[in-house]
């Protein structure tokens, strides 16, 4: 199966994105959660055998979005003057969230 890769795009960082560093093969589903208490987010994986590969082994694996952010590779869409990698991981790094329900 080809290797399957996640990114972080941020409104307000339009110039950039973020490749979140893990192992991200062989996904099935994937979603995204909040936790209220400390506004934090999260992302979960169901990774297990592709559909068209039939039955086998699968896992549950949650992720704090703050962890891989911080040791995430910055790929730029367009650079200027003044930016700065670690910027831009420390910006988004301390970000909070909220709920819209």
């Amino acid at each position: 199966a080809p290797l399957q890769k996640l990114y972080l795009f941020h409104p307000s960082y339009t110039n950039v994105v973020l490749e979140l560093r893990n192992s991200t093969d062989q996904i099935v589903a994937f979603t995204a959660a909040l936790f209220e208490r400390s506004r934090h987010a999260c992302y979960v994986l169901l990774r297990g055998p592709q559909p068209s590969e039939g039955p086998g082994p699968v896992s549950l694996m949650k992720r704090k979005l703050k962890e891989d952010v911080a040791v995430s590779r910055v790929l730029w869409l367009r650079r200027t003057p003044g930016d700065e990698e670690q910027h831009i991981r420390d910006r988004l790094y301390r970000m909070r969230f909220q709920s819209r329900d």
